[in-house]
């Protein structure tokens, strides 16, 4: 889904190098299953009311806001594939 080329800068620390060259269907399928509890944790909102407003979130937000927010979005969704447990929210 998510792979990850991982570099070990020091005994203590890693980096973690994500390409997504596109987004196929095994994606947009992870995007969709994380979506809701990324962007509004434990929430029983429906995931096309959550899409309109992270739509929403976007836009009039300069490129390099977008940008940075996607690479954001992407850094939450890599930790909860890989069993971490967010503590903040994405839109709330």
């Amino acid at each position: 889904m998510l792979n990850a080329e991982i570099k070990q800068i020091n005994r203590q620390c890693e980096l973690h190098v994500i390409d997504i060259p596109v987004i196929d269907n095994k994606l947009s399928d992870c995007l969709d299953k994380y979506l809701v509890s990324i962007c509004e944790g434990d929430s029983d909102s429906e995931l096309q009311l959550v899409k309109y407003r992270l739509k929403k979130f976007f836009d009039g937000k300069n490129e390099s806001t977008k940008m940075g927010a996607v690479a954001e979005f992407f850094v939450h969704l890599y930790l909860q594939i890989n069993g971490y447990k967010q503590e903040f929210l994405f839109l709330i």
